[in-house]
Protein backbone atom coordinates (compact mmCIF):
# COMPACT_ATOMS: atom_id res chain seq x y z
CA UNK A 1 0.00 0.00 0.00
CA UNK A 2 1.30 3.41 -0.80
CA UNK A 3 1.98 5.86 1.73
CA UNK A 4 1.83 9.72 0.98
CA UNK A 5 5.54 9.82 1.28
CA UNK A 6 5.24 7.61 -1.82
CA UNK A 7 3.82 9.25 -4.12
CA UNK A 8 3.23 12.61 -2.78
CA UNK A 9 5.48 15.11 -0.83
CA UNK A 10 4.66 18.25 1.68
CA UNK A 11 3.84 20.21 -1.47
CA UNK A 12 2.19 18.68 -3.62
CA UNK A 13 -1.32 16.28 -2.72
CA UNK A 14 -2.55 13.29 -4.56
CA UNK A 15 -5.71 11.86 -5.69
CA UNK A 16 -6.97 8.41 -7.45
CA UNK A 17 -7.02 8.22 -10.67
CA UNK A 18 -8.18 4.69 -12.69
CA UNK A 19 -7.89 3.68 -9.73
CA UNK A 20 -4.35 4.14 -8.70
CA UNK A 21 -2.92 6.83 -6.74
CA UNK A 22 -1.57 10.08 -8.41
CA UNK A 23 0.53 12.98 -7.74
CA UNK A 24 -2.35 16.21 -8.68
CA UNK A 25 -0.62 19.47 -9.22
CA UNK A 26 -2.48 22.96 -9.02
CA UNK A 27 -2.28 24.34 -12.58
CA UNK A 28 -2.58 28.43 -12.63
CA UNK A 29 -5.12 28.33 -15.03
CA UNK A 30 -5.76 32.41 -14.00
CA UNK A 31 -2.36 32.73 -14.79
CA UNK A 32 -2.48 31.81 -18.08
CA UNK A 33 -5.47 33.66 -18.95
CA UNK A 34 -3.83 36.80 -17.91
CA UNK A 35 -0.79 36.12 -20.11
CA UNK A 36 -2.73 36.17 -23.40
CA UNK A 37 -4.42 39.50 -22.05
CA UNK A 38 -7.92 38.26 -20.89
CA UNK A 39 -9.30 40.25 -17.94
CA UNK A 40 -11.16 38.68 -15.47
CA UNK A 41 -15.12 39.43 -16.05
CA UNK A 42 -16.11 41.70 -13.02
CA UNK A 43 -18.88 40.93 -10.91
CA UNK A 44 -22.83 42.15 -11.86
CA UNK A 45 -23.45 43.84 -8.33
CA UNK A 46 -24.87 47.00 -7.27
CA UNK A 47 -24.91 48.86 -4.00
CA UNK A 48 -28.07 48.82 -1.57
CA UNK A 49 -28.37 52.40 -2.22
CA UNK A 50 -28.29 51.99 -6.12
CA UNK A 51 -30.70 48.89 -5.49
CA UNK A 52 -32.94 51.26 -3.92
CA UNK A 53 -32.95 54.39 -5.80
CA UNK A 54 -33.73 52.34 -9.33
CA UNK A 55 -37.14 50.72 -7.18
CA UNK A 56 -38.02 54.15 -6.14
CA UNK A 57 -37.99 55.22 -9.83
CA UNK A 58 -40.12 52.12 -10.50
CA UNK A 59 -42.82 53.08 -7.72
CA UNK A 60 -42.90 56.57 -8.89
CA UNK A 61 -43.92 55.81 -12.17
CA UNK A 62 -46.30 53.39 -11.37
CA UNK A 63 -47.88 55.91 -8.67
CA UNK A 64 -48.40 58.47 -11.92
CA UNK A 65 -51.43 56.60 -12.40
CA UNK A 66 -54.54 58.77 -12.30
CA UNK A 67 -56.09 56.16 -9.98
CA UNK A 68 -54.96 53.12 -8.17
CA UNK A 69 -56.70 50.90 -10.72
CA UNK A 70 -54.70 52.53 -13.66
CA UNK A 71 -51.27 52.48 -11.30
CA UNK A 72 -52.42 48.44 -11.22
CA UNK A 73 -52.59 48.50 -14.90
CA UNK A 74 -48.53 50.01 -14.95
CA UNK A 75 -47.57 48.08 -12.79
CA UNK A 76 -48.60 44.55 -14.33
CA UNK A 77 -47.75 46.20 -18.13
CA UNK A 78 -44.44 47.06 -16.83
CA UNK A 79 -43.94 43.16 -15.19
CA UNK A 80 -45.66 41.76 -19.17
CA UNK A 81 -42.91 44.26 -21.04
CA UNK A 82 -39.73 42.93 -19.07
CA UNK A 83 -40.99 39.14 -19.11
CA UNK A 84 -43.91 38.15 -20.67
CA UNK A 85 -43.78 34.43 -20.56
CA UNK A 86 -43.94 34.56 -16.70
CA UNK A 87 -46.36 38.16 -16.05
CA UNK A 88 -49.31 36.34 -17.74
CA UNK A 89 -51.72 37.06 -14.22
CA UNK A 90 -53.12 40.00 -15.62
CA UNK A 91 -53.11 39.16 -19.15
CA UNK A 92 -50.10 38.29 -21.46
CA UNK A 93 -50.27 41.78 -23.89
CA UNK A 94 -51.39 45.70 -22.80
CA UNK A 95 -54.67 45.51 -24.51
CA UNK A 96 -55.76 42.99 -21.97
CA UNK A 97 -54.19 44.75 -19.24
CA UNK A 98 -55.54 48.28 -20.41
CA UNK A 99 -58.79 46.98 -20.42
CA UNK A 100 -58.90 45.65 -16.66
CA UNK A 101 -57.48 49.06 -15.27
CA UNK A 102 -59.95 50.68 -17.06
CA UNK A 103 -57.38 52.96 -19.60
CA UNK A 104 -56.43 52.93 -23.20
CA UNK A 105 -53.93 50.80 -24.48
CA UNK A 106 -52.18 53.61 -26.39
CA UNK A 107 -52.19 55.66 -22.88
CA UNK A 108 -50.33 52.52 -21.18
CA UNK A 109 -48.12 52.04 -23.92
CA UNK A 110 -47.27 55.45 -23.71
CA UNK A 111 -46.68 55.49 -20.18
CA UNK A 112 -44.63 52.22 -20.58
CA UNK A 113 -42.45 53.94 -23.95
CA UNK A 114 -42.07 57.26 -21.66
CA UNK A 115 -40.70 55.51 -18.73
CA UNK A 116 -38.32 52.64 -20.71
CA UNK A 117 -36.65 56.43 -22.11
CA UNK A 118 -36.79 58.21 -19.13
CA UNK A 119 -34.67 54.99 -17.48
CA UNK A 120 -32.89 53.83 -20.90
CA UNK A 121 -34.25 50.66 -20.70
CA UNK A 122 -32.88 49.58 -24.24
CA UNK A 123 -35.52 46.18 -24.50
CA UNK A 124 -37.59 46.39 -27.37
CA UNK A 125 -40.11 43.49 -28.35
CA UNK A 126 -39.22 42.61 -31.84
CA UNK A 127 -38.67 46.38 -33.32
CA UNK A 128 -35.57 48.06 -33.38
CA UNK A 129 -34.92 51.00 -31.13
CA UNK A 130 -35.36 53.63 -34.03
CA UNK A 131 -38.24 52.37 -35.23
CA UNK A 132 -39.91 54.89 -33.11
CA UNK A 133 -38.15 57.56 -34.65
CA UNK A 134 -38.31 56.16 -37.92
CA UNK A 135 -42.42 56.42 -37.74
CA UNK A 136 -42.53 59.40 -36.25
CA UNK A 137 -40.70 61.04 -39.32
CA UNK A 138 -42.53 59.40 -41.93
CA UNK A 139 -45.27 60.87 -40.02
CA UNK A 140 -44.54 64.37 -40.32
CA UNK A 141 -43.43 63.70 -43.87
CA UNK A 142 -47.18 62.63 -44.52
CA UNK A 143 -48.10 65.36 -42.31
CA UNK A 144 -46.21 68.20 -44.97
CA UNK A 145 -47.37 66.19 -47.84
CA UNK A 146 -51.15 66.33 -46.57
CA UNK A 147 -51.47 62.47 -47.06
CA UNK A 148 -51.84 62.15 -43.18
CA UNK A 149 -54.62 60.43 -41.82
CA UNK A 150 -55.83 62.78 -39.45
CA UNK A 151 -56.70 64.51 -43.00
CA UNK A 152 -59.23 62.34 -43.41
CA UNK A 153 -60.36 60.08 -40.56
CA UNK A 154 -63.88 58.70 -41.24
CA UNK A 155 -64.86 58.32 -37.14
CA UNK A 156 -64.95 62.33 -37.37
CA UNK A 157 -67.95 64.35 -38.48
CA UNK A 158 -66.20 66.72 -40.50
CA UNK A 159 -62.55 65.78 -42.05
CA UNK A 160 -59.86 67.02 -39.98
CA UNK A 161 -58.48 70.60 -41.88
CA UNK A 162 -54.68 71.33 -42.22
CA UNK A 163 -54.53 73.44 -39.38
CA UNK A 164 -56.10 70.55 -37.25
CA UNK A 165 -53.09 68.21 -37.82
CA UNK A 166 -50.08 67.67 -35.97
CA UNK A 167 -46.97 69.71 -36.75
CA UNK A 168 -43.52 68.00 -36.92
CA UNK A 169 -41.89 69.46 -33.65
CA UNK A 170 -39.02 71.48 -33.84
Amino acid sequence: MAHNSDKGDHLHAIGKENGRLTRTYDFDYDAVDRGIGWKETETDTVTFSDMTAAFVLILEWILKGRNLEAAGGRAAALSVYLDPVHSTKFGNNISEIARQSGVTKQALSHALMEFRDSVEVLLTAGKLGSTRSTYREVQYKNIEAGTHSSFNRRDRRSPAKPAQALSPRE
